[in-house]
């Protein structure tokens, strides 16, 4: 509610009706009594009560007003919390963050060095690893692809710093260009490409059965074998360029055997078969040994 409706307004009956006009020595009468007693409290001295002592409210004040409560020292403890706890978490982040830097550098410390770590293939198949780096590097596998097709699988112990070892050998392709790549189970790979410029063509001669003299055996004469019976089987092969030093020989599945001997007056290696008891059957196969390019 407006004090100013409580009372009359005199100043209805002013000249211009746009001002208000008091006197010095008689309040207006416009304001209301308990303003001026406000006025009075404000400018009192107030009164300390003594210790232990809860101070009254004010004559005359709102007692439902709730008491009025000194926080600067509560608002300043609780900054200093904050402060604290700022702190805390601001060196928690410093120290992880050394900690992922002292990780990282760990890890750069013991990466593989590609570049010195290497893998080599020899060209008659010897697979080798060679650790030129300044550390030593641990245990892993070699795989060895060839043509892009895996042919093998070698263990490679943990090398030291400078060192170098001989893992094992593969079957190349023999009288061809091919690549190779080996890629180790950890880390690091090498691969190439060995091209043959000067391709030789090479093949093996049917194989062609003797007796022990020199003879050479017709179909019907192989059926008329009996148990101990001698028989020679000799193959010769035909190249572009090079020659042949040996040749193979395997009868019914059996290991191959290889040999050096030639027919005498020709090229033909020759393999000295002597019939054991219970065969009955011949099944004969042979390889012919290049000296740059392997077996045909």
């Amino acid at each position: 509610m407006n004090p100013a409706n409580t009372f009359p307004n005199q100043n209805q009956e002013s000249p211009q009706g746009t001002a208000l006009s008091f006197g010095q020595t008689d309040p207006p009468p416009s304001m209301p009594a308990f303003q001026a007693m406000e006025n009075d409290a404000a400018t009192a001295p107030v009164a300390t009560p003594p210790d232990g002592q809860s101070q009254a409210p004010p004559p005359g004040g709102d007692s439902s007003s709730p008491p009025m409560v000194n926080s600067s020292k509560k608002g300043s403890r609780r900054n200093k919390i904050l402060a604290s706890l700022g702190i805390v978490l601001m060196l928690l982040g410093i120290g992880a963050g050394v900690l992922i830097v002292r990780n990282n550098q760990l890890t750069q410390s013991f990466a593989w060095d590609c570049s010195q770590y290497t893998f080599l293939l020899d060209p008659d198949g010897t697979v080798r690893v060679q650790n030129g780096s300044t550390i030593d590097e641990s245990a892993q596998l070699a795989m060895v692809y060839i043509n892009g097709s895996l042919v093998d699988t070698f263990d490679v112990p943990a090398l030291d710093s400078g060192s170098s070892i001989v893992v094992g050998t593969v079957v190349l392709p023999t009288n061809q260009s091919y690549s190779w790549r080996i890629e180790g189970s950890k880390d690091c790979e090498n691969s190439d490409t060995v091209t043959v410029e000067n391709q030789t063509t090479a093949s093996c001669s049917p194989v062609i059965a003797y007796d022990e003299d020199w003879a050479q055996l017709t179909a019907s004469d192989l059926s008329n074998l009996e148990e101990g019976d001698v028989v020679r089987f000799a193959v010769t092969g035909t190249a572009s360029a090079g020659t042949f030093d040996k040749a193979r020989f395997s009868v019914n599945g059996a290991a191959p055997v290889e040999v050096t001997d030639l027919r005498p007056g020709s090229e033909d290696f020759y393999y000295e078969y002597t019939i054991p008891v219970g065969t009955e059957t011949f099944s004969v196969n042979a390889e012919i040994h290049h000296s740059e390019y392997g077996w045909f």
